[in-house]
C-alpha cells in the first residue's frame, strides 16, 4: 500500500525538477516519485526498492486533483529485491498537472500513490509572446478562440481595467494608455480553468 510522508519542490521553468519522496511498505517500496519538467513536457521518474507480485503500474493524471485519467501504463518487475526505476514521458501536459501511480498486483489488487503536482506555464491556452510590453499586447492563442470565456486585464492591486475578446489565434491588444508597471492577464476557459499571465509595461 503507498502511504509515508512526503513533500513536493515545483520550479516551473525549464529544465527543473520536482520530488516526492514517500516511505511504503510491501508490495512495493517506492523509495522515489518525481519529476522533470523540460521543453514543455513532463519525465515522471520512479524507483522502487523491492516489489513483491506486482503486475503493472498507470500513470494518472488530474487538472483538479480530483478527478484522474490514465495517461499511461508500465510493466512492473514482479518479484523484486534490488533497486528498479521506472520512468514515463508526458508530451502534452496540462498547464496545471496532479499525477499519481496507481500500482496494480498480480491478484488485482489496487494502491495509490499520493500526488505529485506540477505547473507547465508554457501550456497555457494564450501565451504573451513579448514581455515586458510598450503599446501593443502580442497574444497567442493556442486553442479555438470559441472556448476562451474570458480574457481579464486586471493592474496588481486586483482592479479590472479592460475585458479582452478572443477573435483570433492571433491579437494585438492596444495598452498604450495604461500606467508603466506590472499587471496581470487571466484567461479562462470554457470548461473553467483559470490562467495568470503576468507581464511588465514598459515605456
Amino acid at each position: 500500500m503507498f502511504n509515508g510522508p512526503g513533500s513536493t519542490t515545483v520550479q516551473p521553468l525549464a529544465a527543473t525538477r520536482g520530488s516526492f519522496n514517500l516511505c511504503l511498505v510491501a508490495p512495493i517500496n517506492l523509495t522515489k516519485f518525481d519529476y522533470i519538467l523540460k521543453d514543455n513536457t513532463i519525465s515522471i521518474n520512479w524507483q522502487t526498492a523491492s516489489e513483491s507480485n506486482s503486475d503493472y503500474f498507470d500513470i494518472e493524471r488530474s487538472v483538479d486533483g480530483i478527478k484522474f485519467e490514465k495517461i499511461g501504463s508500465i510493466k512492473a518487475a514482479g518479484n523484486s529485491t534490488t533497486t528498479k526505476n521506472y520512468s514515463f514521458i508526458d508530451s502534452k501536459p496540462n498547464y496545471i498537472n496532479h499525477y499519481r501511480l496507481k500500482q496494480v498486483d498480480l491478484n488485482g489488487k489496487v494502491d495509490y500513490s499520493r500526488l505529485l503536482f506540477a505547473k507547465v506555464p508554457q501550456a497555457s491556452p494564450v501565451i504573451i509572446k513579448t514581455n515586458p510590453v510598450k503599446n501593443n499586447l502580442q497574444l497567442q492563442i493556442s486553442i479555438d478562440p470559441s472556448k476562451i470565456k474570458s480574457i481579464l486585464l486586471y493592474d496588481f492591486m486586483g482592479r479590472q481595467l479592460k475585458t479582452i475578446n478572443a477573435i483570433s489565434r492571433y491579437q494585438n491588444v492596444d495598452i498604450s494608455n495604461l500606467a508603466i508597471g506590472k499587471y496581470l492577464l487571466q484567461v479562462v476557459t470554457i470548461d473553467n480553468q483559470g490562467y495568470n499571465l503576468p507581464f511588465i509595461k514598459a515605456e
